[in-house]
């Protein structure tokens, strides 16, 4: 099998449908019929085109990114520009490009494969209608047998964002979380693309249109390979190993004849023979004993296997596919808790694995633009910050073959999620639910072979009782195509088959997953995360603002009236207009009563990130201390599509580290501290948390002291952490906890080295009594120490997020040395002290 990529230079055409290129490329059937284009009936084009007019695109490409090079559409990015684009959604497209074929793919079985079409797509080739494509998520196959000729195959492709296909849609009648006005007019529902692109509330509406995937021709003169997919199975005692090829024949009218199919996995060669060709075409299997197994980041090494499948016409090689895969036990314990509901527990080669990451949302508005560095860099990201899995959420895509061999050679988990969410799709449409049942196969075939992903999840925030796709379809598709792989309808979800949950269909905090938001809209205290109890927080989180040169990017002007600007709205968060109170402006308000109008931009910046940093330890520290009766702490989210001003995430959209990056890498560090007190009566309990799999002998100083810097309590003991638990290690009597006094405990390794450190702040951080900061900096070789003679809330070094840091926001216990690695002596941002004190908000 031979194939021939179509990609690179293509030309393009625009049409409002009454001007444009409509009028020089289409011709009707009837002439007399001039409600052919709107009904779309299928027609035939002229021979030749008029040339004026085309303009030069790219493909795989975006035809925002095509117009933008040309000057005609200026960058959407920047300030209001994103109002300029919405044109360019609204009009029909076409791409055009001509070819040469080979002999041998004029007379023999030939294949044109276009990997990503968005969205509704005709498709001609010399003239004739060859097929039509309404599904970005999965790719357009056509057959072309016999329809090529040897020199100026003329290609091609009407195209546009879907609003012109849903138009006559109904949408009033279907549930949506998210319903605005604006669902009147894009109708996201019945889109098969990336849902965020028709606006969320961290996103702006950017309906993408154009060829964004490969295209290629594929051919033989006896069978072409559509699809290759390799899966895996580990035995229970993880002795060995069952890996599984198979190739899926395009168009399942191959010739039968004398094929044998050869698999190779670790110097190891299985083969089989085949006289007739399936729908499910060629499978062949391979055993291996004592596998090498993967694991996930933390928890072992990420071990691959090369996997190659062979497939021969009698000795003749027609088609050779290489991928790797790694092997690992994926299983899920449910299984009923001593005190209420059911444990939720991932294990993972028969470990239970504590999760610990985020939400991960496509990187760009405009799909093309991903890249494959981008991938690197935010994954790289996800490390420093110490995650091991990303939730790959249902508003947004099944990401790029690369993502996911990125996360398996870095050991990061995946969830994934079907596209949809936070609206019911209207799968009583007998072709729109073909197209999802075909997307969800393509996908499920794509992704098997990774061992980063674990779990397969019919949807976001949809009653999954709702419909039979997430309850009966999705799930049969994952069992046919990939076994081995969790699989729960919906996210949050609890089954009402355990015993005790709820049988009116609604989730419960005490079995399945979790999205904890009673805390981040209206209610900004996020000192009501501590008492939380979750079996498997998926999603929660905190808005904060994103890095200085971020959020400058995106506003007009600076000084007292940044945040009113037209240019600041369009980029901020839609929380801040939905409802009184859930505003980011009200979270700064509550805990160091500044809004962002009452101070500088570097100074919002700086508090709000704080704010946002704190709100997110809070979350992570509560669940990771009560594992395994949690065992995930993911927070909404870890990445940006677009330049904002505000969002919910770490790494913003030029993959800058927000303020409130190195609030959750101390949190989500493999060794931790946290401090507890159940009510104000009760002792403060210090538990210690070792993420590792190796137990940990060091000592921990722990105490009390007060904002002035005086030490009403300081002691130290040895402590010894299981591997891959936390313990109560020490406590603090009630009786001491008064007047302010602010409990904290340090983790020293053996050898005196500091390992983790964290305090318990009950108050408001305007109602302690903080003093003008009051500490030296001592410069050594690889380091600097920090002495000071008072407590010093957020030291912040950089607002910058470009650089990575050992660490950033972090504070100053009295009269104990705090070492950080850096070259140099850094000058100082800010702190919560001097925040508070320039503008007299302490109590």
């Amino acid at each position: 099998m031979t194939q021939i990529s179509l990609n690179g230079k293509w030309k393009i055409r625009w049409s409002t449908g009454q001007r444009g290129g409509t009028p020089y490329v289409i011709k009707h059937l009837d002439d007399h019929d001039h409600m052919n284009e709107v009904l779309g009936v299928k027609r035939q084009l002229p021979g030749s085109y008029n040339g004026r007019g085309w303009l030069d695109a790219t493909v795989p490409g975006d035809v925002h990114l095509d117009l933008m090079k040309q000057g005609l559409l200026d960058n959407p990015y920047v300030g209001i520009n994103i109002f300029k684009a919405r044109w360019v959604e609204e009009c029909i497209w076409h791409y055009r490009r001509t070819f040469d074929a080979p002999e041998e793919a004029v007379n023999g079985k030939a294949f044109l494969t276009f990997n990503a079409l968005d969205l509704t797509a005709i498709i001609y080739l010399n003239g004739e209608e060859i097929g039509r494509h309404n599904n970005s998520f999965h790719a357009c196959v056509l057959d072309v047998t016999g329809k090529l000729k040897l020199s100026g195959n003329e290609l091609l492709v009407r195209i546009e964002s879907g609003l012109f296909n849903v138009c006559d849609r109904p949408i009033r009648e279907i549930f949506t979380a998210t319903a605005s006005m604006d669902l009147l007019l894009h109708k996201r529902l019945w889109l098969r693309k990336p849902q965020y692109q028709a606006e969320w509330d961290w996103s702006p509406r950017l309906l993408n249109v154009g060829i964004n995937g490969d295209v290629f021709l594929s051919f033989d003169k006896s069978i072409v390979i559509e699809q290759a997919t390799v899966r895996q199975m580990v035995s229970d005692d993880l002795s060995s190993a069952r890996i599984e090829g198979r190739l899926i024949p395009a168009g399942y009218n191959c010739k039968n004849g004398h094929y044998r199919m050869v698999i190779e996995v670790g110097g190891l060669k299985e083969e089989k023979l085949f006289s007739e060709i399936s729908e499910d075409g060629f499978c062949a299997s391979i055993i291996l004993k004592d596998p090498l197994l993967w694991y996930p980041v933390g928890y072992g090494e990420q071990n691959l296997y090369q996997v190659t499948l062979s497939l021969f016409d009698n000795e003749r090689l027609v088609y050779k596919f290489e991928s790797f895969t790694g092997l690992r036990k994926v299983k899920v314990i449910q299984t009923k808790h001593p005190e209420k509901g059911h444990y939720f527990i991932i294990n993972i080669n028969r470990l239970p694995v504590f999760l610990k990451g985020a939400n991960f949302v496509p990187n760009d508005i405009i799909t093309a633009s991903i890249s494959n560095d981008r991938y690197d860099k935010l994954t790289d990201m996800a490390l420093e910050a110490n995650f091991n899995i990303l939730r790959v959420w249902g508003g947004g895509m099944y990401e790029s073959d690369y993502f996911y061999e990125l996360c398996d050679r870095k050991g990061i988990l995946v969830w994934q999620e079907f596209i949809s969410a936070c609206g019911a799709l209207p799968i009583e449409n007998e072709e729109f639910l073909n197209s999802l049942i075909q997307e969800a196969t393509y996908n499920i075939r794509r992704l098997s072979s990774h061992p980063s992903l674990i779990v397969w999840c019919g949807n976001n925030e949809i009653s999954p009782y709702s419909s039979p796709l997430y309850m009966e379809i999705y799930p049969r598709l994952v069992l046919k195509e990939d076994p081995e792989k969790y699989y729960q309808p919906a996210s949050p979800y609890t089954s009402n088959d355990l015993e005790n949950a709820p049988k009116d269909n609604s989730t419960w905090d005490w079995a399945g997953d979790q999205h904890p938001w009673s805390v981040g809209f209206l209610n900004k205290d996020h000192r009501d995360y501590r008492s939380m109890e979750c079996r498997f927080p998926n999603e929660g989180g905190i808005l904060g603002p994103v890095s200085l040169p971020t959020m400058l990017s995106c506003i007009d002007g600076t000084g007292y009236n940044y945040i009113d600007s037209m240019s600041w709205e369009v980029h901020d968060n839609m929380e801040h207009f939905w409802k009184d109170g859930t505003s980011p402006d009200e979270d700064t308000a509550f805990w160091l009563s500044l809004r962002p109008t009452d101070i500088t931009l570097p100074e919002y910046v700086y508090g709000g990130g704080f704010v946002q940093g704190e709100g997110l330890s809070d979350y992570i520290d509560n669940f990771r201390r009560r594992a395994f009766d949690s065992s995930a702490a993911i927070f909404w989210m870890f990445n940006d599509c677009w330049p904002c001003t505000r969002s919910w995430t770490i790494v913003d959209y030029y993959l800058n580290r927000t303020p409130s990056f190195y609030h959750v890498k101390r949190a989500f560090q493999p060794l931790r501290l946290v401090l507890t007190q159940e009510t104000p009566d009760s002792d403060v309990q210090i538990y210690g948390i070792n993420g590792s799999m190796e137990i940990f002998d060091g000592s921990m100083r722990f105490g009390l002291f007060n904002c002035d810097g005086l030490l009403l309590m300081d002691e130290s003991i040895p402590v010894k952490l299981p591997a891959n638990k936390s313990t109560v290690t020490a406590a603090i009597p009630s009786a001491l906890t008064i007047n302010n006094a602010i409990p904290f405990a340090i983790l020293y390794s053996n050898d005196g080295r500091e390992i983790s450190r964290n305090r318990l702040l009950t108050l408001r951080y305007f109602e302690y009594p903080l003093t003008k900061p009051d500490f030296q900096m001592t410069q050594q070789e690889n380091s600097v120490t920090f002495l000071s003679n008072n407590y010093v809330m957020g030291v912040c070094l950089d607002l910058n997020g470009d650089q990575p840091l050992e660490n950033n926001m972090f504070d100053l216990y009295p009269h104990i040395p705090y070492y950080l690695n850096i070259n140099n002596i850094p000058v100082i941002n800010n702190t919560v002290n001097d925040l508070l004190i320039k503008y007299n908000k302490l109590i």
